[in-house]
């Protein structure tokens, strides 16, 4: 049994009474409410944006070997081509190859990626196929423009035979 008396550990425990009113606050969880608490009182769990210890130490670690690796891409993508070429003894063209591919590297860091576009003018062709329990299959095609959406249903055919695809078993 732990005796509280000859220590001052139990300063750091919480007080029931705050602690039943974050447990209030969360719905009567006091899983959360603990979380809660301790997040309050800034203990336990990495802050955020905070780099994992161990990626820390092995970037002070590697940057006594030399320069930061988007550093020297940049350095390298920021070169005269023509001077670039001299010092790596190549093509100029594999000269350029490299500063492109050392700007793609380094363009994540620097700007954010594009969302994607998703075409909104209705403008093409696209079919809508459902499959309904009873085996009957509805295809809808929806077209650009003016046109209209038209239901056409297919015939199916129920128990089709399985192809086996293993060797050892096929005729």
């Amino acid at each position: 049994m732990l005796d509280l008396s000859a220590s001052e550990a139990h300063l750091a425990l919480p007080d029931a009474a705050e602690m039943a009113e974050i447990a209030a606050e969360n719905g009567g969880d006091w899983g959360k409410a603990v979380i809660e608490y301790r997040r309050r009182a800034g203990a336990g769990g990495r802050k955020p944006g905070a780099k994992n210890r161990r990626t820390a130490d092995t970037a002070k670690y590697l940057a006594q070997f030399g320069p930061d690796p988007l550093v020297g891409m940049q350095r390298l993508a920021s070169r005269p081509i023509d001077l670039l070429a001299a010092e790596l003894g190549c093509s100029r063209y594999e000269a350029a190859q490299l500063q492109v591919r050392c700007m793609a590297e380094v363009a994540p860091y620097v700007h954010s990626k594009m969302a994607a576009k998703v075409p909104t003018s209705g403008a093409g062709h696209m079919t809508l196929i459902m499959q309904g329990g009873d085996g009957e299959v509805a295809y809808m095609p929806l077209g650009g423009g003016d046109a209209e959406p038209r239901l056409a249903f297919a015939e199916t055919q129920p128990n089709q035979q399985v192809i086996d695809h293993d060797p050892a078993n096929s005729e």
